[in-house]
This record gives structure tokens, sequence and C-alpha cells, in this order.
């Protein structure tokens, strides 16, 4: 994968993680739902995670265990994607 293409898988996941914690402000927010998307987005995570750096990285075990409704673990996703980002450009930049 290139890094144009792994730079905007990047950003979608991005996107649904914005989504999800927008969504749970929200009034009448279905707590079952977000606990399915929390779950979702977790595994993006861990999967951009292992993408880049391989399988048994540390952070890719910490999303890989997400089990249900917690917004906090969508908060440290963002802040890993953020990093993944910087650091795909980054090594984008210098690898050509």
């Amino acid at each position: 994968m290139n890094t144009n293409e792994l730079v905007c898988r990047i950003d979608e996941s991005i996107e649904t993680g914005m989504g999800i914690l927008a969504g749970r402000s929200s009034e009448g927010a279905d707590r079952k739902e977000d606990s399915d998307g929390i779950k979702t987005f977790c595994l993006e995570v861990k999967g951009l995670i292992e993408e880049i750096y391989g399988g048994g990285n540390h952070l890719s075990c910490q999303f890989g265990e997400s089990d249900g409704y917690d917004p906090e673990m969508v908060k440290k996703g963002l802040a890993v994607l953020k990093d993944l980002r910087r650091l795909t450009i980054y090594s984008g930049e210098f690898s050509s």
C-alpha cells in the first residue's frame, strides 16, 4: 500500500472516531449502538497499527481488547491515529 492510500485509510478512521464522539454527545444516543461502533473503531485502529508496525505491537494489543462502551478508547484511538498519520507522511517524504 502506498503512502497516499494509507493516509486516506487513517483519515477515514479519524472521521469514524470523530463521528462516534459526536454521536455520543447527541440526545437519545443508543448505548448499544455506540458500543458496537467503538468496537469497530478499535479494530480499525488495531489494523492500522499492525499495517504500520506489524502484529504484536503493544498498541495493537491494547486496541484489540476493547469489548464495549468505552469513549476514552475512542479518544486514545484518535490520538494514535493522528500520530500514525504524521509518521506516515513523514516517512513517505523521505522514502521517495
